[in-house]
């Protein structure tokens, strides 16, 4: 678009009110789309910050994105959805760190502790079969208890594939328990 490659060339010459023009039209955009994608897991600040990042990005690269491409709104859009992503997964990861619940372990009853060890390690290594999409998919579907609507904009993935990945994931997952005696 002739427009976004004006605006481009503005940023590029380091014109503050372009930037400022940007983030009046498409923050509120941007936000939804990190919203959506983080669900649950993230806070306010995680989210103000993955809009900021990609108004910082665009400010500080402005050639990075390439008119030739798609629109400036869809750039910005996917970059939003790519850092809220990965602010999600980084999220995700720290609440299941079992180092991070160590002092939770040191609980009165080391039994229970020992089986659900044992549960938390059949778990992960059945979820580890699973592909990153679906293990993501099913991590929004029943840890977030998000639904599939809400898993397909975050995502990116038409409903019907959400819901598609959903039933091979289970299918997958009941296999490999059953198999060993579960």
């Amino acid at each position: 678009m002739v427009q976004d490659r004006e605006i481009i060339e503005k940023l590029k010459n380091g014109d503050e009110q372009a930037i400022s023009d940007i983030m009046a039209r498409y923050e509120r955009l941007l936000w939804k789309i990190v919203i959506a994608v983080l669900g649950k897991s993230g806070s306010v600040e995680d989210a103000e910050e993955c809009v900021a990042d990609v108004f910082i990005e665009l400010w500080k690269e402005p050639e990075r994105f390439d008119p030739e491409k798609g629109s400036l709104k869809t750039w910005l859009s996917m970059r939003a959805r790519s850092l809220a992503v990965d602010r999600y997964r980084k999220i995700r990861r720290i609440e299941h760190d079992p180092l991070d619940n160590a002092s939770e372990a040191e609980g009165p009853d080391p039994e229970a502790e020992v089986i659900r060890s044992e549960e938390l390690k059949i778990l992960n290594d059945a979820l580890g079969m699973l592909s990153d999409p679906e293990r993501e998919i099913i991590e929004r579907r029943y840890l977030d208890e998000q639904t599939p609507k809400e898993i397909s904009l975050a995502t990116g993935t038409d409903v019907k594939k959400v819901r598609n990945i959903l039933f091979r994931a289970k299918q997958k997952l009941t296999e490999s328990t059953v198999k060993k005696g579960i």
